[in-house]
């Protein structure tokens, strides 16, 4: 083992990467548009509001928001998986601000990177809903 460790601490190491600051996981989210989803949130029952975000997201997408409908209707996923995606959402919905962290640890729980896209998007995640 010793004799492992010396071979690896004598290859040649990499030069260092210069570090990237930490992104913003709310850059590029209207803080109107925020604001009222955070109010709707704290005020609304959360099927409510999930409706209402879907009923926006139609008016802007309305082919992206049937496709969703369609996909989600044919997946005939179990109870347990429609739970566990329902405790996923409302954990993102409940602390929108800490996005990036939750995702990374879907992640690593296996969640697939399609269910999770890269930055919070609340029309995405009052879909889910």
């Amino acid at each position: 083992m010793a004799d492992a460790m010396q071979g690896i601490m004598a290859l040649p190491q990499a030069p260092e990467q210069a570090s990237t600051p930490p992104v913003d996981p709310m850059a590029g989210v209207d803080p109107a548009a925020l604001a009222a989803f955070e109010e709707a949130r704290a005020t609304a029952d959360p099927v409510q509001v999930g409706t209402e975000l879907l009923k926006e997201g139609e008016k802007a997408d309305p082919a992206t928001v049937s496709e969703l409908r369609r996909t989600l209707k044919s997946a005939n996923l179990p109870p347990q998986i429609l739970d566990a995606i329902g405790q996923m959402v409302d954990a993102i919905m409940a602390e929108p601000e800490k996005y990036q962290e939750l995702r990374a640890g879907f992640l690593a729980e296996g969640v697939p990177e399609d269910l999770l896209p890269a930055q919070f998007d609340p029309e995405f995640f009052g879909a889910l809903n």
